[in-house]
């Protein structure tokens, strides 16, 4: 998919992730699982995207970036960039808050604040790779 995509065109971005948890059964991370792996005990989370368009995107940037008080170099702040793209660019996403697969979760602040920070990352950096974004792939 290349970034001049019809920015109201929306595909769909799905990964897959796995709870850890301690002894007492207490979630204590998350790990993001390769797409080919199943198992019984493996989450998937599936959003729906649009592409980019230049005064979204423009605004992200806007709002994740900084200027480092040393060097004097402008610098990207990864958290808030991650959020601002689900913000900007997501229209929904599967019920990972509730059980209930009838109820329509919001993408909003709040929202993206409950999800674990590896999740977000994620479902940024596979927008970003379906939209033509320079990311590497580790």
């Amino acid at each position: 998919m290349s970034i001049y995509v019809d920015p109201n065109e929306i595909f769909e971005i799905k990964i897959k992730y796995k709870e850890i948890k301690d002894k007492n059964n207490v979630v204590v991370g998350i790990k993001i699982i390769k797409d080919d792996i199943n198992s019984d005990d493996i989450e998937t989370c599936i959003c729906e995207a649009r592409g980019r368009d230049f005064d979204n995107m423009s605004s992200v940037l806007e709002v994740s970036s900084v200027i480092n008080h040393i060097t004097g170099k402008p610098m990207i702040q990864i958290s808030k960039f991650c959020k601002m793209v689900i913000l900007k660019f997501f229209t929904s996403w599967n019920n990972f808050i509730s059980e209930d697969s009838n109820i329509s979760i919001p993408i909003n602040n709040e929202t993206i604040g409950s999800v674990h920070d590896k999740i977000i990352r994620e479902l940024a950096k596979q927008w970003l790779l379906l939209t033509d974004g320079n990311v590497d792939n580790e």
